[in-house]
C-alpha cells in the first residue's frame, strides 16, 4: 500500500462523482465527497458504499481492498472542509451557472496553489472559468465511465491555465493509472465529439429502419469492432445523459449531427434512461 496523499475533494455524488471516488480512494488518495444537500450526500454516499459491496459479492473486490477504500471516503458536511485539499474535483451535472456558482464558493475556502477541476464533457474551459479569481489553476480533466476501468482522461485547458496547473493535473492522472492526452477546449473534444453523431444516428435508423435493436448493435460490434452497439452504450451513459450533452454540442457547435432524434427525447420524458431506471433501449434487473 502506497503513503495516503492529501485529500482530493471531490463535488458531486452523480454516477461519475461516485466512479471518480471509488477510482481515487483506490489508489490511496483519501477522498471528501459533498453533494448539494446533507440528504442527497447520504444518499449518494450510500449508494457509493452498496455499489462497492456488490463488487464484493460477484467477487470482483475482496472484503480487504472493500475496506481500505471505503475507509477512505468521507462525507463532507460543508465546503469549508476542502481547505486542505490537493485537487478539488468538480463533477455536478452539466449547467454552466450551476459549476460557476461552485468555484466562486470553493475559491473562497481553498489555497490559491489549490488546483480545481472539472470533470465537465461538454462544457468550455475558457467560459467556465472567466469570472474565477484565479483562472490560473482550473483545468478540465475528463474521465470516462466507468473511471476505475476506462483509461483515457482528456485534459483541457483554458487560455490561462498555468503550465503548473497542466503539469499537477497530468500527473495527478498517472498516479491514477490513466493515459492523460492534452485536447483543445472544444464542443465535445475528442471523443464526444466523434462518438455522438454515431450514437444519435444508430437512433434514427432505428426510427426510420424500425429494426431490431439488437440487430443493429450487434451490427457494429460485429461490423466495426465496437465493445458495445450504440443502444447499450446509450443505456450505460443514461440517455437523459445522452440528450442533455447532444443538446449542449448542438447548440455550442450549430452542428446539425448532434441534433437529438425525437425517438431519443420521449423515451426521457417516459423515464426509459437505460440501466440506472431498468428500462431504456432494453429491459434490466435492477
Amino acid at each position: 500500500m502506497g503513503d495516503v496523499r492529501r485529500p482530493v475533494c471531490i463535488a458531486g455524488l452523480g454516477t461519475m462523482g461516485r466512479s471518480l471516488a471509488k477510482l481515487y480512494a483506490s489508489k490511496d488518495f483519501t477522498v471528501k465527497v459533498i453533494s448539494r444537500t446533507p440528504e442527497s450526500g447520504k444518499r449518494g454516499l450510500d449508494r457509493l458504499m452498496g455499489e462497492l459491496k456488490s463488487r464484493v459479492d460477484k467477487g470482483k473486490l475482496s472484503q480487504d481492498e472493500y475496506s481500505r477504500i471505503a475507509s477512505r471516503i468521507t462525507l463532507a458536511k460543508d465546503v469549508s472542509e476542502f481547505a486542505d485539499a490537493e485537487i478539488i474535483v468538480e463533477a455536478i451535472y452539466e449547467e454552466e451557472k450551476a459549476k460557476e456558482e461552485f468555484y466562486s464558493t470553493i475559491e473562497t475556502k481553498v489555497p490559491e496553489g489549490t488546483v480545481i477541476a472539472t470533470n465537465t464533457s461538454s462544457l468550455s474551459i475558457d467560459e467556465l472559468s472567466h469570472r474565477m479569481r484565479h483562472p490560473s489553476r482550473f483545468i478540465g480533466m475528463h474521465f470516462f465511465n466507468p473511471a476505475e476501468v476506462m483509461r483515457l482522461v482528456e485534459v483541457r485547458c483554458s487560455g490561462k491555465t498555468s503550465d503548473t496547473t497542466a503539469a499537477r493535473a497530468t500527473e495527478i492522472a498517472k498516479q491514477l493509472g490513466k493515459t492523460p492526452i492534452k485536447v483543445p477546449d472544444s464542443p465535445g473534444m475528442y471523443v464526444n465529439r466523434i462518438l455522438f453523431p454515431m450514437l444519435l444516428e444508430g437512433i434514427s435508423v432505428l426510427e426510420t429502419a424500425n429494426s431490431p435493436i439488437k440487430d443493429i448493435d450487434d451490427a457494429m460490434k460485429l461490423g466495426a469492432n465496437l465493445p458495445m452497439g450504440p443502444f447499450e452504450l446509450c443505456d450505460f451513459i443514461g440517455n437523459d445523459i445522452v440528450l442533455e450533452i447532444s443538446e449542449i454540442l448542438l447548440e455550442h457547435t450549430g452542428d446539425l449531427r448532434f441534433k437529438p432524434p425525437e425517438l431519443l427525447r420521449q423515451m426521457v420524458r417516459e423515464g426509459r434512461l437505460g440501466r440506472k431506471s431498468g428500462r431504456g433501449f432494453y429491459e434490466y434487473n435492477r
